[in-house]
């Protein structure tokens, strides 16, 4: 996985936790940025998933650096 995309992965998935594995607006959203694919850029794609800039607190409490 290119180091690039981690933050986005991890912002991505947390976002899952808050809103709960089965909430349908989460699910929608998750599913338009996979059906737009390389269409448009990663980083256009994210914002539009989660309505900002992936936050890198995310990558690092994955890491075990802070809780």
């Amino acid at each position: 996985m290119k180091l690039l995309i981690l933050p986005l992965d991890a912002d991505a998935y947390e976002y899952v936790r808050e809103k709960g594995i089965f909430n349908p607006e989460a699910a929608r959203k998750f599913r338009d940025l996979l059906q737009k694919g390389a269409s448009v850029p990663p980083i256009e794609l994210y914002r539009q998933f989660r309505g900002r800039d992936p936050k890198p607190q995310a990558m690092l409490r994955r890491a075990g650096l802070i809780p």
